[in-house]
């Protein structure tokens, strides 16, 4: 049955490949792997890309293997091939949970969760339909916490460091870290291990692209560019910013002495202390409630980072989804929660894309867009009441 469910999430995957891409980021993904196997990595940039180093070796991988193909009369379809690292992840994805249920809960519970996140639309429509990679990112920050449990420091540098040179989301995950390596009581000589590590790889990432600068200054730069792309409130993001259409709005704006921009990380840091506080004050030795623990705060943490902060996309609900799944392995009730997010995440790649293909068509009136904007910040709020309720260690 396991096998069956794993061969038919990946046969879908690939056969949904040919159909609904984002044209944008298609594009993008062969303009840039072009440009990789055709110059050195250093002057990469020299074009534009808002892409950090991450994904751009995937990108490198993946146009020489599309000339070997092609060279070999192999005429797979583009989609297919610059789909295929998502899907890929996809799969891994639905193995980690797997493994991580079937290690507390019995063999029901553990194909139920499976099957949810191998025939889930709002997992798969992000990376076999719209071909984005949203779903890399966030299964480097599973694989990060999965191998801290079973004290492999190393490794979780690896996929630390990883992580944040696929996209710039993945600072929220560092004080998690931070406080996860404390309530573990990491030795000081694994802590450092683990540090190096990271940094190896993460200055090591960048180094190739840096043409000779400063890389310091190379990543503060790549960095810069990658956060401000978009300086509006949200970007079709169906958050606290869209309610009242007061999206696409620049996020210099001033509201009360200070600019949006400014208002959406005060927020969102508040909100992240309150949360790293009671993560704090609940962690315990039980090893369930470890596993929960964290992932339920990962959900809330990235749920508040796509309300809350301005200049957010519409795809970046995928990760608080796939946490919120993760953790409602362990609670029954955040299942209803995982429906609400999978269908307004459904509904927000939807308009987005007809908007962008169409011509800017907008396919709901205002007062939907209200609706499913509005539901999106009431499970943000109901989430983060069930978790101030969860019980302290004492």
């Amino acid at each position: 049955m396991v096998l069956l469910i794993f061969l038919s999430a990946f046969l879908i995957r690939l056969a949904l490949s040919p159909y609904g891409n984002h044209p944008i980021d298609l594009a993008d993904w062969i303009g840039w792997s072009n440009r990789l196997v055709e110059v050195p990595f250093a002057k990469f940039y020299d074009a534009w890309s808002d892409y950090l180093p991450g994904y751009l070796y995937v990108l490198w991988f993946l146009g020489h293997l599309k000339n070997f193909l092609y060279s070999s009369g192999f005429q797979i379809p583009l989609e297919v091939i610059y789909k295929f690292p998502a899907i890929i992840a996809d799969i891994i994805l639905i193995l980690v949970s797997y493994k991580i249920s079937k290690k507390f809960f019995d063999q029901k519970r553990t194909l139920l969760v499976t099957a949810i996140l191998a025939f889930n639309p709002a997992i798969f429509a992000n990376s076999a339909l719209w071909g984005q990679v949203d779903v890399i990112n966030t299964l480097f920050y599973i694989l990060t916490f999965f191998v801290i449990f079973q004290k492999r420091v190393i490794l979780a540098g690896i996929f630390l460091a990883i992580s944040l040179l696929i996209k710039p989301q993945g600072v929220v995950i560092l004080p998690l870290v931070f406080l996860l390596a404390i309530k573990e009581k990491w030795p000081v000589a694994e802590f450092f291990k683990g540090t190096g590590v990271f940094l190896l790889v993460y200055l090591g990432g960048f180094i190739p692209f840096s043409n000779k600068l400063n890389i310091f200054q190379f990543i503060f730069e790549r960095y810069s560019v990658s956060i401000n792309q978009y300086q509006y409130t949200s970007l079709n993001a169906f958050n606290f910013w869209a309610i009242g259409q007061r999206w696409w709005i620049p996020d210099s704006e001033i509201f009360w002495g200070l600019s949006f921009h400014i208002w959406g990380i005060t927020v969102f840091s508040v909100i992240s202390l309150l949360v790293l506080w009671t993560f704090w004050g609940n962690y315990n030795k039980d090893e369930k409630k470890k596993v929960f623990l964290i992932n339920f705060s990962l959900a809330i943490l990235f749920l508040a980072s796509f309300t809350f902060l301005t200049r957010v996309h519409e795809r970046l609900l995928l990760t608080p989804l796939i946490f919120l799944i993760l953790a409602a392995i362990f609670k029954k009730e955040l299942w209803f929660f995982v429906l609400i997010l999978s269908m307004t995440y459904v509904l927000n790649l939807y308009f987005s894309f007809v908007w962008i293909t169409q011509n800017f068509r907008n396919i709901f009136v205002t007062n939907v867009i209200n609706i499913i904007s509005a539901l999106n910040v009431f499970v943000f709020i109901a989430l983060l009441i069930i978790l101030l309720k969860e019980r302290p260690n004492v």
